[in-house]
């Protein structure tokens, strides 16, 4: 009675149960507290604790402190009362120490270390092994007022071993007699569930290229499970493979700020042979805690299931509550075949890369090759609709040769697994910018972006069809959400100003935009300074605009048709007729090598102001199945085309749904 008035009578525990942010419950040889206020509070309740048990030299009293999970429940009265691992390894920090200690887990003592208040009175005492096998690092708090200064007999007989073994058992028998009225602490923070996370690039430490695919692919196939998780933000494997080298790895505080996300999940990757070793830290950036570790072994039969325990592993320990939906898709195996998946990663590797169409093309082989091992393996088949949509976007087929295959492959993956958001997001994708068939590829863009709420990709693209269609607000909100997912893209900072606000008209805040991508951009790319001579001229600032321009189009092999045919329209804009006549017999020649769009040439005969040659030039377009051609409805380049009777019966052809 005694002990428990000294507990009940501190200003820490009056407080906290005045807020109700405690709960207090009866040991047999103690008590335990949960606190539910700050993390300070458990320790400073200790410390008043202690200081007040001065007055009681009687009182033998060993106090442990940890920070975790605990379970509510009420009990046979309706009583609340706590439950679970925190309360566990709360008793087990405790059972280290002796009368008078009060220990701290490490979390705790991580948590007190930014106060120099405290710093001062945490002393290391390592890691030691408590039951099953767990180790925990913990220290002792103590100064010249409070705590005890000694090192734990347990942890003496530990380091000191056989020699000492008698005395210390004796001693020990001595003070637990003491410790008949023993107390242990326990703290769990108010904070919410951590619901942002960058999984960054496991680092290849055997530097063996022929691993490199493995390695690279499993962290993105854990950045693919997480991010079917509502309510987690999972960073795009675009921002994240930024921080590649383990050198760029160092500072996971610059990480965390760049990428905004709160946690990050770094990996140290070693093959040896059939071996596979994973070495896995989760760190809380915001907080400076570490919230997982694991060093893991593998066999190369195991390469299934490795994405999935890891994904597991991390939203147990950002402390997500889960559907369980979503507990099905974190368990989610589509193969047993490891020869399936290391292939499949190679081709997402060649396809991530998007150089060119050999590139592609090598992604296609390696994507064919997975569902050779496995037929059934469906995200090969979603691999391979990206890769047949990306030949058609960028390489140098006609989308007319590649579309229906991109959509057949699209639905292949779906009739295997219709849960899979990349398929989803690849069939409509198809349906948009190929078959024009705008309600299905609405339907098919937010069944993805439901299935899958961090894909940065979806919603980029689904921005890119709400501002074809001229539904701006929504548009605009699809592409910040992107640029929020994947914050370091250069195409969707660019696509932002030169889609979204371009089209919506808003030029001088689409040139602010576009200005901002360029200066962050440290791989000088192309595509913006192309979108950047568009926004110029269209405001008329052409000089700007050619400059621009002409630093996109590329040289000798390393040239871009899209940015040639914006130059050439300018140069017509510009009164530079003759020039603008050069740049068609440019690409007239290059079609002979290659796949130049109908619609490059429409731009520049729209600036000449030709109308019946633009009119004819939109019209193969859009026998072509070319992308340009959806965004008829909005291009102010065509403005000038719009009561043409050729125009017009093209718009009927294309049915844009009424805004």
């Amino acid at each position: 009675e005694t002990f428990q008035g000294i507990v009940s009578s501190t200003q820490e525990f009056r407080q906290a149960q005045a807020n109700k942010q405690l709960i207090s419950r009866s040991t047999g040889d103690g008590m335990a507290l949960a606190f539910f206020a700050s993390h300070e509070a458990p320790v400073q309740c200790a410390v008043e604790i202690s200081r007040a048990l001065k007055a009681y030299p009687e009182i033998g009293v060993r106090m442990g402190v940890f920070s975790g999970p605990v379970v509510l429940r009420k009990d046979i009265i309706q009583l609340e009362d706590v439950t679970g691992d925190g309360i566990n390894m709360a008793q087990r920090v405790m059972d280290f120490g002796d009368g008078g200690h009060i220990l701290l887990s490490r979390h705790v003592a991580d948590d007190l270390m930014s106060s120099a208040h405290w710093t001062r009175s945490l002393h290391d005492l390592g890691e030691v092994e408590v039951k099953h096998g767990v180790r925990v690092h913990i220290y002792n708090l103590y100064n010249e007022e409070v705590g005890n200064a000694r090192l734990p007999e347990k942890i003496i007989k530990r380091r000191h071993g056989r020699l000492l073994r008698i005395g210390a058992a004796a001693a020990l028998l001595s003070l637990l007699l003491l410790a008949a009225m023993g107390l242990y602490l326990w703290s769990k923070r108010s904070t919410p569930p951590i619901n942002s996370v960058a999984i960054l690039p496991f680092v290849n430490n055997d530097g063996d290229p022929a691993a490199q695919s493995l390695c690279e692919g499993l962290s993105e196939d854990v950045i693919n499970i997480l991010g079917n998780l509502s309510y987690l933000k999972v960073t795009d494997r675009n921002s994240v493979a930024v921080f590649k080298r383990p050198e760029e790895q160092a500072d996971l505080q610059k990480i965390s700020d760049r990428l905004n996300v709160r946690a990050v999940l770094t990996g140290r990757f070693n093959q040896h042979g059939d071996k596979i070793a994973l070495k896995l830290e989760l760190v809380d950036v915001q907080d400076k805690r570490h919230l997982w570790g694991q060093n893991y072994e593998w066999t190369h039969s195991d390469i299934p299931g490795i994405p999935s325990e890891i994904a597991t592993q991390v939203s147990k320990n950002l402390r997500l509550k889960l559907t369980g939906e979503e507990e099905g898709r974190l368990a989610k195996r589509y193969t047993d075949s490891a020869a399936a998946v290391d292939l499949y990663y190679k081709g997402r590797q060649f396809l991530n890369s998007r150089k060119d169409e050999t590139e592609l093309n090598h992604g296609v082989d390696y994507f064919n090759r997975a569902l050779e091992e496995d037929a059934n393996y469906a995200p090969a088949y979603a691999g391979l609709a990206d890769a047949y949509g990306l030949l058609g976007f960028y390489g140098k087929r006609k989308p007319l040769d590649t579309g229906e295959q991109s959509k057949s492959y699209a639905l292949k993956a779906l009739e295997r697994d219709d849960q899979l958001a990349e398929a989803h997001a690849a069939l409509a994708r198809n349906k948009a910018f190929y078959d024009w068939d705008w309600a299905g590829a609405e339907q098919e863009f937010k069944l993805a972006i439901t299935l899958k709420p961090s894909y940065a990709s979806a919603h980029h693209l689904y921005g890119e069809f709400l501002a074809s269609q001229g539904r701006f607000k929504e548009a605009i909100a699809e592409m910040q959400e992107s640029i929020r997912l994947d914050p370091l893209s250069v195409v969707n900072q660019a696509d932002l100003g030169g889609e979204a606000l371009f089209y919506a008209r808003q030029y001088n805040e689409a040139i602010q935009q576009l200005q901002k991508t360029i200066s962050q951009d440290a791989n000088k790319s192309w595509y913006p300074h192309y979108l950047l001579g568009w926004a110029y001229a269209q405001t008329g600032q052409l000089p700007e605009a050619i400059a621009e321009l002409e630093t996109a189009r590329g040289t000798g092999t390393d040239i871009h048709p899209p940015a040639i045919a914006m130059l050439g329209y300018t140069y017509a804009l510009a009164g530079r007729r003759d020039e603008a006549r050069k740049v068609i017999e440019e690409l007239n020649r290059l079609s002979t090598q290659r796949y130049i769009a109908p619609y490059y040439l429409a731009t520049i005969y729209a600036g000449l102001d030709e109308r019946e040659k633009a009119v004819e030039q939109l019209k193969r377009t859009r026998a072509d199945r070319f992308i340009g051609v959806v965004w008829l409805k909005v291009n102010p380049r065509f403005d000038h085309l719009r009561q043409e009777a050729g125009f017009v019966e093209l718009m009927s052809e294309m049915k844009f749904p009424a805004n």
